[in-house]
């Protein structure tokens, strides 16, 4: 073997210098902020301004209801008058009135009047004023339905909200366990890339020493290359998943500041309990579901609302009236009676009352289909859950298999027994194996997550409310 030449230390001393060099961090940061995956969900969604405008949204919504209610707010009404022609009064009237939500109608009156001249006398008048539907519900129906409507699209917004938040959150999550990836895969090539250049400085003695020719360097070089490459590539990975999280919290960009994840990810997943209980929990509390449900009733509403428009409409009516007239003289009246309105043609309300009854029967039909779906969703996802934590465990197992192959080889590596190249392959099985059970680490964080997505309540569980 030929001992390496004087120009030949120069160079490997000028490429080992750029290498030491390069591995440094390009941060200008002193220390990244460390935030815990909750953290980082309570401040984005505080900040984030297209969640606020989905909120304020919601908000509007759920006013509906209460803009709806202007049908049944009670009527009050006063006015006073003075005649000038033939005789001077004083005339006034106060009327009080409201209207149900049954279609019932109440009401009372005072009126009166007072002769200024040419004789000082006075009258006052008070009623007393009643309507009622007699047929079953048909008042709820005219009179509640844009309150019916009302609430139920109050009920949407809210799901629509609680959709779009859990939607936000899981995005957020997915950005953070990218970046907790990043950072992991970086320490992860840094450890292969500070085994490699320890290598290349092994191997640059016993090129020296004459033990191995000059182009054994090569080799090793690759390998410090290699992992100096997919260093760099994680520290970009890194700034790419900082920046997205800092957009997310819409911070303007002279206030990004780094930051790293402070937790140790799950390596176990809580208890769901039975699956039936899991899949009656899912359609009790996911929005999805719930915005369905809510579309059914809004149908039925509908077509109850039309279907009842080719009924008779038969009120009862009553009205009782004092007279307090001159000199104390009292003439009471009062009338009892019904009122029939009985429609003549209803051809179109018929239409529409059969359009959203067949409306009504497709909600229906997708309900069915969506509860089925989510149902085996359930079940998937328990069983990508226990496997996926096998495939974890076996995972972490093939770390120390590959952590011991290396040793055993660099012992055979130093006792002349095993080649520079088989040494340099095993360095890369054990980054390989680390790489892998980081991936099924954020893998099974990221069902656990889309499970609490799936029941409804992955924001509830960052203790996100909805007011």
């Amino acid at each position: 073997m030929h001992p390496i030449s004087f120009h030949q230390r120069k160079l490997v001393g000028a490429l080992l210098g750029v290498v030491l060099l390069g591995a440094l961090p390009d941060r200008g940061w002193s220390q990244p902020l460390r935030l815990s995956l909750a953290d980082c969900v309570r401040l984005a969604v505080a900040s984030n301004l297209d969640l606020a405008a989905k909120r304020l949204k919601k908000d509007e919504g759920q006013l509906s209801p209460a803009v709806a209610r202007r049908l049944i707010i009670p009527t009050l009404s006063a006015g006073v008058g003075r005649t000038l022609a033939g005789g001077r009064n004083l005339e006034y009237d106060l009327k009080l009135s409201k209207r149900g939500l049954d279609g019932t109608e109440y009401g009372i009156s005072v009126a009166g009047g007072q002769a200024l001249e040419p004789a000082s006398s006075s009258s006052n008048q008070i009623s007393f004023t009643l309507s009622r539907p007699l047929l079953k519900n048909f008042g709820a129906h005219i009179f509640g339905f844009e309150v019916d409507l009302a609430k139920v699209d109050s009920e949407i917004a809210l799901q629509l909200f609680r959709a779009e938040l859990d939607e936000f959150v899981s995005q957020l999550a997915d950005v953070y366990f990218d970046l907790h990836f990043a950072v992991r895969n970086y320490r992860i090539q840094q450890q292969a890339y500070d085994r490699a250049v320890e290598q290349f400085a092994d191997t640059s003695r016993d090129i020296e020493k004459g033990v191995l020719p000059a182009s054994a360097i090569f080799l090793v070089e690759e390998n410090v290359v290699r992992f100096d490459v997919k260093k760099r590539e994680a520290q970009r990975d890194i700034a790419v998943r900082q920046m997205t999280l800092s957009s997310l919290r819409n911070l303007p960009v002279a206030e990004e500041h780094p930051m790293e994840p402070s937790e140790t990810m799950k390596r176990e997943a809580p208890r769901a309990g039975p699956l039936d209980r899991s899949i009656r929990r899912i359609l009790e509390h996911n929005p999805n579901y719930r915005i369905r449900v809510s579309s059914l009733d809004r149908s039925r509403i509908e077509r109850d609302y039309y279907r009842n428009q080719v009924l008779p409409l038969l009120n009862v009516l009553l009205d009782h009236t004092l007279n307090d007239g001159i000199a104390g003289r009292r003439d009471n009246e009062t009338i009892v009676g019904l009122r029939l309105e009985l429609p003549l043609s209803r051809s179109a309300d018929r239409a529409q009352s059969e359009k959203f009854r067949l409306r009504a029967l497709q909600v229906e039909a997708s309900l069915a289909e969506l509860a089925t779906s989510l149902s085996y969703e359930a079940k998937k996802l328990e069983l990508d859950l226990d496997q996926q934590a096998q495939i974890l465990k076996l995972k972490e197992k093939a770390i120390g298999l590959s952590q011991k192959k290396l040793d055993a080889e660099m012992e055979k590596y130093r006792n002349g027994i095993t080649t520079l190249a088989e040494t340099v392959r095993f360095q890369q099985q054990l980054e390989e194996s680390q790489i892998d059970e980081t991936q099924a680490l954020v893998a099974f964080n990221r069902l656990i997550l889309r499970r609490l997505k799936l029941e409804g309540s992955l924001a509830e569980s960052f203790e996100v409310t909805i007011r």
